[in-house]
């Protein structure tokens, strides 16, 4: 008996489909269900061919007919499973996932799936679980070893994050298993083995060279190797693949370091990353319900710090201060740790310093979300912007009436459903800025920056035992490595060349970095010599006693000093300040003026280098503003912890009366006069 025209068909795509010609797949599958619209086999190989050309939005409705019809197939939620995380909706996938589990129990890479469906929920430990259920089933299953090895990336376990992505791609079929080396860059990233990454990176650059994600990668392993050779051309490839908009959205804190940057290309590359990543996440998600009348039951305001840094970070370092001097009369103070616990005497004073601690770094992103909501959170002060292991999805979820970005990410979020505020000052954020920000800004009268004045400045060494010549001036730059750039580091270069006998003292980095910058000194024609790098020290109290031996400390820009920048003038060292356009860098000029030194701000590259040379050779001048700094330490508003809690009390107050009265207009507090300095 001859074939129907039916048949024939259906033979001729399952042809089609085995052979990867995706092309005809469609056009035979929509021509049999053109006649007959339920057909099994016709939806099925449609919504195949629709998910290998990445068109999961149009195989959604198709897998969720064919199941309809056919709800034993493992393979139809397999592939559901797969759309649904595609699309955004990690949730959804579980379910599918399960169900092919369900019907097709021993098959590794549902379970590798399943993995990466919880992966995306923020379900780590689920994670993990099943990428191993899958691999002991599979050994080499190179997908279950990717996922489990991005899993240990989110919880940092680095090395064994390593060992598994190593794992990955070695098992992986084909000649270049590009989602893992991404993975595996992020790693040694993390592990701060830039040049590893940088390897890495390079070698995806070569393959992919339209890849705007990897070249920003790329640059931002150049700039901490201080390795500058191609910086200038890849920055401008970048540049053009931004504004060509063939650029993929990278996490917008690399951007900040870029010279060329601006505070209106900062926004936009915030907000394109911010709405991808909202997009991947929020389908189907509701914004949890919130009072506006909360405090009004309650005699205290209730306000959440959310970060991954409460323990031994810069973080930290700057805020314990302001949690301990919060009025309790008035404000309920909650931490929500989503980092792990390092153990550290600053995560022990942390935790005492609050109400109420809260470690939620295990709980999925939802379940985080709600228990905050759960608190009855008033103001959720998110302290993480995008920087390393944030978890935006929790603000995303709008746990709070108000949601606040402050003090960890120096620039704009990028979407007004994470903050409604920023927090900045009227030299970091003038009002005249307005237009670089989506959240409202919310105006310290001084310094956005606070400072725990109990730090202790230990005792200052000799010069010889702080590894300093006997004699000579001192300019000091204790910044991040992949802050200095060829820009900075000529002018630097140019003051040694006009301060006889002067020497650079920089952080100690790895040995390829200090290698680096020696040889780009010698091409300036400085001896090597005169950079001296200082290791790492044992306490900050023995940083901030070292520190006094310096005569000069220089910003870096187009990022500037932050908590750095805060050392050296605690330690009673002037810091020469560049004024710029974005957020980070103008802080170090925010720290100078509200340590009562706005002479120390230049307004251009040529300022800020006479400015250094005059006071490097006029010993007069640099002792006058070096009494001025000592003198006014424990006075000027940089320094007082306590006035700048009851500052931000008062932003935090201003903030919730304009929710309650249902405004939305810039926060701009005026100073007020100094309290009681705190001992």
């Amino acid at each position: 008996m001859s074939l129907q025209p039916v048949d024939e068909e259906v033979v001729a795509l399952a042809h089609w489909l085995n052979a990867g010609k995706h092309i005809e797949v469609e056009r035979t599958a929509r021509k049999i269900l053109l006649r007959f619209p339920s057909h099994p086999f016709g939806l099925k190989a449609l919504a195949m061919s629709l998910i290998v050309r990445k068109r999961h939005a149009e195989a959604l409705p198709l897998l969720e007919q064919a199941i309809a019809g056919t709800p034993t197939d493992a393979e139809l939620h397999a592939n559901l499973g797969i759309v649904l995380i595609e699309l955004g909706r990690p949730d959804g996938a579980v379910v599918s996932f399960n169900k092919a589990i369900e019907f097709a129990p021993g098959d590794a890479d549902n379970l590798a799936n399943l993995g990466t469906a919880q992966l995306r929920l923020g379900c780590h430990e689920a994670a993990v679980d099943y990428c191993r259920k899958a691999i002991a089933l599979q050994q080499n299953h190179h997908a279950a070893w990717n996922a489990l090895g991005a899993t240990l990336l989110k919880q940092e376990k680095y090395e064994d994050a390593l060992a598994a992505l190593s794992k990955a791609i070695e098992s992986y079929p084909g000649d270049y298993y590009q989602e893992a080396v991404g993975n595996l860059g992020n790693v040694l990233v993390n592990m701060r083995k830039y040049h590893e990454a940088h390897a890495l990176y390079e070698e995806l650059n070569s393959l992919h060279p339209e890849d705007s994600y990897v070249l920003t990668q790329l640059i931002q392993c150049s700039l901490h190797l201080c390795q500058w050779d191609s910086l200038s051309a890849r920055l401008g490839g970048l540049a053009t693949m931004i504004s060509n908009g063939t650029y993929s959205p990278a996490p917008p804190f690399v951007y900040l370091a870029f010279d060329g940057f601006g505070a209106e290309q900062q926004r936009h590359l915030a907000k394109d990353y911010a709405e991808s990543c909202l997009a991947r996440y929020l389908h189907g998600k509701t914004i949890l319900e919130t009072g506006v009348t909360r405090a009004a039951n309650s005699s205290r305001l209730k306000i959440g710090y959310l970060s991954a840094d409460l323990r031994e970070h810069p973080v930290s370092h700057l805020l314990v201060g302001v949690l301990e001097c919060h009025d309790r009369n008035c404000f309920e103070v909650f931490a929500y740790s989503i980092g792990r616990d390092d153990g550290t005497a600053m995560r022990t004073r942390i935790a005492d310093a609050v109400d109420i601690f809260r470690d939620i770094r295990d709980l999925p992103h939802e379940a985080a979300a709600r228990l905050i909501n759960e608190d009855g959170i008033d103001v959720l002060i998110d302290l993480m912007g995008w920087t390393t292991n944030t978890r935006m999805e929790i603000t995303a979820l709008r746990p709070a009436p108000i949601q606040v970005s402050w003090l960890g990410y120096p620039g704009s979020v990028g979407h007004p459903r994470l903050a409604d505020y920023l927090i900045g000052d009227p030299v970091v954020t003038p009002l005249d800025h307005a237009d670089f920000y989506v959240e409202t800004l919310a105006l310290m009268p001084h310094s956005m920056q606070p400072n725990d004045r109990k730090r202790v400045v230990g005792v200052k060494p000799g010069r010889l035992e702080a590894g300093l010549p006997d004699t000579g001036f001192v300019f000091c730059s204790f910044s991040q490595s992949y802050k200095i750039n060829p820009a900075i580091f000529n002018i630097w270069c140019k003051l040694l060349m006009e301060v006889e006998g002067s020497v650079l003292w920089l952080l100690s980095l790895t040995e390829m970095v200090r290698e680096n910058l020696r040889r780009e000194a010698h091409a300036r024609g400085i001896d090597p010599a005169r950079l001296i790098f200082a290791p790492y020290a044992a306490s900050l109290e023995d940083h901030l006693g070292r520190l006094q031996c310096a005569d000069l400390a220089l910003d870096t820009f187009p990022y500037g000093s932050h908590t750095t920048g805060s050392d050296a003038l605690w330690a009673g060292v002037p810091l020469v300040v560049c004024l710029g356009g974005t957020f980070a860098s103008r802080v170090s000029s925010s720290l100078v003026s509200a340590a009562g030194l706005p002479e120390l701000i230049a307004s251009s590259d040529e300022e800020y280098f006479a400015l250094a040379l005059r006071l490097a050779t006029h010993p007069d001048e640099l002792g006058l503003i070096r009494r001025r700094l000592a003198d006014n330490r424990l006075t000027c508003p940089l320094f007082d912890t306590s006035r700048f809690t009851r500052d931000i009390e008062r932003l935090f107050m201003a903030m919730w009366e304009d929710h309650r009265a249902g405004r939305k207009a810039p926060i701009l507090l005026s100073a007020e006069k100094a309290m009681s300095a705190q001992t």
